[in-house]
C-alpha cells in the first residue's frame, strides 16, 4: 500500500497531467518559455499518434460497452538525464504532447511550480462551464404522467 506521501504527489500529478492534457498548444508553450530555459531535454519515446478505445455505460450503474475509438498522441521526454516527463493528449498534435511531457518532467523537478498552472486550471473550469450552460439551453425534461383509465 501507498504510504500517505506517496498518495499526495500521485494525486497532484495526476491533477496537473489532467490540466495539461486539456492545454492548448498557445498556453503550454507560453509555460515553456516562463520555465523551460537551461534544461536539456532527450526523447525516450517521441511523439507517436494511436487509437484508444472509449467505454461507455447504460445509465449510471449499467453494464459498460465499447463506445468507439478515439485518436490519442504519447510522448515520453526525459530531463536532464534524471525525471522522466510524459503526456498523453487527445487528437493528433505530435508538438502538443511533447511539450506537455516537457512540462510534466519541469512540474516533477520543481523547476516549475504547480501554483503557475492555477490560472489555466480556472480558464479551463470557466469554459467548461460555458459550454455546459449552453448545453443546458437544450435540454429537454421527460416525464411520466399517470392516467386514469
Amino acid at each position: 500500500m501507498n504510504n500517505p506521501d506517496q498518495t499526495e504527489v500521485l494525486a497532484a500529478r495526476q491533477h496537473w497531467m489532467a490540466i495539461l492534457a486539456r492545454l492548448p498548444a498557445g498556453d503550454l508553450d507560453e509555460l515553456l518559455q516562463t520555465s523551460g530555459d537551461g534544461h536539456e531535454f532527450n526523447l525516450l519515446r517521441p511523439a507517436e499518434c494511436g487509437l484508444c478505445m472509449v467505454r461507455g455505460r447504460i445509465s449510471a450503474r449499467g453494464d459498460a460497452f465499447n463506445l468507439g475509438e478515439v485518436s490519442i498522441t504519447r510522448c515520453v521526454v526525459q530531463l536532464d538525464n534524471t525525471i522522466t516527463g510524459v503526456a498523453y493528449i487527445k487528437g493528433r498534435d505530435k508538438k502538443r504532447a511533447e511539450m506537455a511531457a516537457r512540462l510534466d518532467a519541469l512540474l516533477q523537478s520543481g523547476s516549475l511550480k504547480v501554483d503557475s498552472l492555477q490560472e489555466y486550471s480556472a480558464k479551463l473550469d470557466n469554459e467548461r462551464k460555458q459550454r455546459t450552460a449552453t448545453v443546458a439551453t437544450t435540454k429537454v425534461d421527460f416525464f411520466t404522467m399517470a392516467r386514469d383509465r
